[in-house]
Parts: structure tokens; sequence; C-alpha cells
């Protein structure tokens, strides 16, 4: 018989004090032991513990972005410049969760590894941190 199935997964890195979370939709369709359809949707999302009283800025790259087909940056607050993503961030007194990024995997890689390298800038100063 054909069994079709979604699994919705995740997993994070921190960066400046914020949370980044991967949550990845993948799609499959079976015939038996054939698989006769994949698809991976995924969301990057930052998660901030609490409010942000002052501006904060960091950037992230995406290695294995050649798996990656298509990308829907949020562009109110990413700009994206040959494959490095830098966000800005407004002072907030509401610490929701801000989607950053949406991306559908090419079907061809399964497992699709997105890994995300980040690193964080104070607006005023210019430290990093890591």
């Amino acid at each position: 018989g054909r069994e079709e199935g979604a699994k919705e997964g995740g997993s994070g890195e921190e960066v400046g004090g914020h949370s980044l979370l991967i949550s990845e939709v993948v799609n499959a369709r079976l015939e038996g032991r054939k698989l006769l359809q994949y698809r991976v949707s995924g969301e990057l999302r930052l998660v901030s513990p609490a409010a942000r009283p002052g501006t904060s800025e960091f950037r992230f790259r995406l290695r294995n972005a050649h798996r990656i087909e298509q990308v829907k940056v949020n562009d109110k607050f990413v700009k994206a410049n040959d494959g490095m993503y830098t966000v800005s961030l407004p002072p907030t007194r509401d610490p929701k969760p801000l989607p950053l990024m949406k991306y559908v995997a090419s079907g061809r890689w399964r497992p699709v590894p997105v890994y995300v390298d980040a690193e964080a800038a104070e607006a005023a100063g210019g430290g990093r941190a890591g």
C-alpha cells in the first residue's frame, strides 16, 4: 500500500543571547519500500529570551546552501549579500519568535543537513561574540 507522511523536527544554535531555531517539515510518499516523492521545507526563526532594549545585529551563512532550491528572507530584518545574511533587530518589548527565512530543499538530497554559522555584533560597540 501507499503511505504518505509529514514529519516535523528542529534544531537550534545560540548567537548573541538569541536562539536560532530551524524547524523543518518533511513530506514523503512511499509505495511499499519505494520512495516516490520527497520534499523538505523549513524555516529559520530567532527566539529572544527577553525583551531587547537596544538594537542588535548578527550575521549568518548557510552551509550546504547548494542543497536549497528556494530561499525567501524576511526582508524587514534580513539582508542577503553573496551568501551572507545580516540580521538587524530593532528594540522590542515582546520577545516572540521572529521568522528570518523560509526555504525549500532540493528533493535530491536526503537527509537535508542545513547548517547555520552565525556571529553576533553589538550595533553600537561593534564587539563580536560567537
